[in-house]
């Protein structure tokens, strides 16, 4: 985000709205303003309407302060979100994004399309690891929260998780990212949920539970069945009440389930972070002022624990400081929100939409639009503009001799379309025959890349499955079982673009979870480390969100099942080949029909990619071979060459080679175990030819011959 001179950071929370304003003096930091309005009733209360009141609050902060020319950056509770860590091992800066994009996918617990999510990278000089931070909410959640503030004419710039605010807040105001500073552990009690933020080396940690100040409102309004409201007051009186010890009695078993949520959230930190324990406790948010919660949390995890009474560089000056200082425990999320919006934060993670971005951007220029529009109204009247008041005969003659040369021009360049159309398919048609040694490349690329899973020796011979070498659960195999690729040459662009959408499909020997690791690290990580190389004919293309496989339990689909022993299954043989006209289109190249009858051809060979003999019915016999290496699949390595086997064919009675000639299955070392099967696409773009240069066709009328070979 772009650093503003100014920034509103809004927490709207369930007790009440808190803002603080922040402006920017080159590195200083000051409090500009600050504002506290709390709900007429806490959004806890039954039966309560909360759109409504918070229509109220948020309506009565609008009519009090104004937000013109600041950003503005809002909180979303924490327990509304989720934040989830995970270290990655010592990759490449340009294989992060598909790696966090696959962590993502294992750490959120919905589809990434019902979810607004980003993340942070936490890294340091002194090791080569990094650690992710994923942050994410439900879109359902945010367009609620979205649709009210837009009809109090609040346009957040920014929306982010409250927790995260808070880190941001205290790295800041406390410096906790430089030198050797102590771990410590901000625990923020809200009225629905509570907060822990671990800081240690500038690094966060971060769990939200469902225990907050609602809950011991809620134990006192059934210990002494009063109204909800009044049992709040009572919580707020505590200290001072003449039934404090009754109120501490009823509140206790709150004591006790907030004490066991942060003991097993300090416990899981420290299981994770054995070398760095927290050695103290900043207590943030109101519930905090309940009288002995501070020293009964600090007994019993025997660790300090202080309040946030102020902050170090966060100040207010004049008459208004000391109002700062009494809400201090209130305002980090509000203040850790304002520095986002002014650009000074280490997090700067943003869960808004981006249509909701894109309507701000263009909200922002329609002024401008608006100008320009009337500077082009009046433009255009000075062209109907002649001081003698009338147009003159030459101007009509300007305009046909104009149009005269434009249908000139016109046909001058449909000629040369026409010319070079038939350049660029020639020229098309070459390239594709000097770039033969492309398929061989992707073949043994293919296994090289399943081959890094490490399959076991005694795996890639033939063995009975009944009583394997190696344990099934042990099992390091990737069995190749089709492989396909379509060639493409695009022509709309600036440059001709040459590329070949490859197919695979494998099967991996584990459940569909276990599957999806496996074939991260193994496959999809060998193609990620060797997409560019010097000697390569091409590039494999690595999209932005990475290579991502479409996984299915071994049978679950068509598409699933396991090939029989064969040739590589190839698509439907019987398909003859096309050339297309048109950018972007496509043909099957490399399956043929001959006038005479087609042969269909077993499906492929255990951990290969075969390539079957193309006949007529007219031939005598028939030698069929099923090639390809065992590259990390289970089965046998080399080409495999079938018996000459001799056929006869009428019209009556067609070839029939899985009757007449039928290959026995090999057994199904999957029988009854756990297996998935993957589906892999990725795009490799070829390299221009050495010496020469590709035609380029008209844009739109481009030669392709584009095809599947497999």
């Amino acid at each position: 985000m772009a650093k503003a001179k100014a920034a509103w950071g809004i927490e709207v929370g369930s007790a009440a709205v808190k803002a603080v304003r922040l402006e920017r003096d080159g590195s200083d930091i000051r409090v500009a303003d600050f504002i506290v309005i709390p709900h007429s009733k806490v959004l806890t209360t039954p039966d309560l309407n909360v759109e409504e009141m918070l229509r109220m609050s948020l309506g009565g902060f609008m009519a009090q302060k104004t937000i013109e020319g600041a950003a503005v950056v809002v909180g979303v509770p924490g327990n509304e979100g989720l934040a989830r860590f995970a270290k990655l091992p010592p990759i490449p800066k340009k294989q992060v994004p598909p790696t966090v994009l696959f962590e993502a996918k294992q750490q959120i617990p919905f589809p990434l399309e019902e979810v607004e999510w980003d993340y942070h990278l936490f890294s340091s000089d002194d090791s080569p690891e990094y650690e992710v931070g994923i942050f994410a909410i439900l879109k359902e959640k945010i367009a609620q929260r979205l649709s009210l503030y837009k009809e109090l004419q609040l346009r957040p710039t920014a929306m982010t998780l409250g927790p995260i605010a808070v880190y941001n807040a205290m790295m800041y105001d406390r410096d906790l990212g430089k030198g050797e500073k102590p771990v410590i552990a901000f625990l923020d009690i809200g009225t629905r949920a509570t907060d822990l933020v671990v800081i240690q080396a500038g690094r966060a940690w971060i769990r939200t539970f469902p225990v907050g100040g609602h809950h011991f409102t809620e134990a006192i309004a059934s210990a002494f069945n009063t109204p909800y409201g009044k049992a709040d007051r009572l919580k707020a009186e505590a200290a001072t009440h003449k039934y404090a010890k009754q109120l501490m009695q009823a509140m206790r078993p709150v004591f006790d389930d907030l004490l066991q949520e942060v003991q097993r959230s300090l416990g899981h930190y420290q299981s994770l972070h054995p070398d760095t324990p927290v050695t103290q406790v900043v207590g943030l948010g109101s519930t905090f002022r309940i009288p002995g919660l501070r020293k009964y949390l600090s007994d019993q995890l025997q660790v300090e624990i202080r309040r946030l009474e102020e902050f170090e560089k966060v100040k207010v000056e004049g008459s208004a400081a000391s109002d700062f200082a009494a809400n201090a425990m209130n305002l980090a999320t509000a203040i850790g929100l304002a520095l986002q919006g002014l650009g000074m934060t280490e997090i700067s993670t943003n869960l808004s939409p981006v249509s909701n971005l894109r309507e701000q951007v263009w909200s922002r220029k329609a002024r401008w639009f608006v100008a320009a529009a009337l500077l082009m109204c009046a433009g255009s009247a000075l062209l109907f503009y002649r001081p003698g008041g009338s147009v003159g005969p030459e101007v009509a003659s300007a305009v046909t001799r104009a149009e005269r040369e434009a249908d000139g021009h016109k046909k001058q360049l449909d000629e040369a379309k026409a010319s070079a159309d038939v350049g660029a398919r020639a020229n098309n048609f070459l390239f594709t025959l000097e770039d033969r040694k492309v398929w061989p490349w992707l073949v043994a690329d293919v296994n090289a890349a399943i081959a890094s899973a490490g399959p076991q020796d005694a795996l890639t011979g033939a063995f009975d499955p009944a009583n394997p070498p190696v344990p099934y659960a042990q099992w390091q195999t990737v069995e190749l079982s089709e492989l396909s690729g379509r060639y493409k040459l695009a022509t709309g662009g600036a440059a001709p673009k040459r590329t070949v959408e490859v197919t695979m499909r494998v099967i991996v020997p584990r459940d569909e979870k276990a599957a999806k690791e496996f074939v991260q690290q193994s496959v999809i990580g060998w193609l990620n480390k060797n997409a560019d190389r010097k000697d390569a004919p091409y590039v494999i293309v690595i999209p932005e969100k990475g290579i991502v496989p479409q996984f299915a339990a071994l049978g679950a689909s068509p598409d699933a099942e396991r090939p029989s022993q064969g040739g590589s299954s190839g698509g439907n043989e019987e398909a003859p080949q096309e050339v297309t006209q048109g950018s972007g289109g496509s043909a099957a190249m490399g399956s043929r029909n001959t006038s005479g009858g087609s042969i269909n051809r077993s499906k492929g060979q255990l951990g290969g990619s075969g390539f079957g003999s193309t006949v007529t019915a007219d031939d005598p016999a028939i030698t069929g071979e099923g090639g390809g290496s065992g590259g990390g699949g289970a089965g046998g390595k080399g080409s495999r060459k079938a018996a000459r086997v001799a056929i006869k064919s009428t019209a009556a009675e067609p070839v029939n080679i899985d009757a007449d000639a039928a290959i026995p299955s090999a057994p199904n070392p999957y029988a009854g175990r756990a297996a998935t099967t993957a589906t892999i696409r990725f795009t490799v773009e070829l390299r221009p030819p050495v010496g020469r240069e590709i035609a380029p066709a008209p844009a739109g009328d481009g030669a392709t011959p584009e095809g599947e070979q497999q």
